[in-house]
């Protein structure tokens, strides 16, 4: 997995590039089962335009324990289709797990103002060619 380091844009992002309605975040990659289950604690914290993608190997159930981290997050479900199926918003660390059906990738991120209007959305993951810089 790869910190992103606040690259915002696909010329300089180094793992993948998420964007989500008209917002576009440089996220890091966990693609292993201990990489999901590490999430963000693997990580040193988000900043603005940044967030980790979940990718799912299969379409199915995804459940979040937002509490690990240590601060709020947002978390949006997609599906394989590539749509918001559903989203947690400012999730706190006293939060409980929760689950999404139909979720194959999940894309946890700092908290933003219109994070509820998320359904329906449509999410697109570019991730960085090998050799990027």
């Amino acid at each position: 997995m790869w910190l992103p380091g606040g690259c915002v844009d696909s010329e300089t992002c180094q793992s993948a590039t998420v964007t989500i309605g008209s917002e576009q975040y440089c996220a890091a990659i966990a693609t292993t089962e201990q990489e999901r289950i590490n999430g963000l604690t693997a990580l040193p914290p988000l900043t603005e335009g940044e967030a980790l993608w979940l990718d799912y190997p299969v379409e199915g159930e995804a459940c979040i324990d937002p509490t690990p981290q240590g601060y709020d997050i947002d978390v949006i479900f997609i599906s394989e289709a590539g749509v918001v199926v559903a989203s947690q918003c400012a999730v706190g660390v006293d939060s409980e797990v929760f689950c999404a059906f139909e979720t194959a990738d999940v894309v946890e991120r700092l908290p933003a103002a219109y994070c509820e209007e998320l359904v329906g959305s449509v999410v697109v993951f570019e991730k960085a060619e090998v050799g990027s810089p």
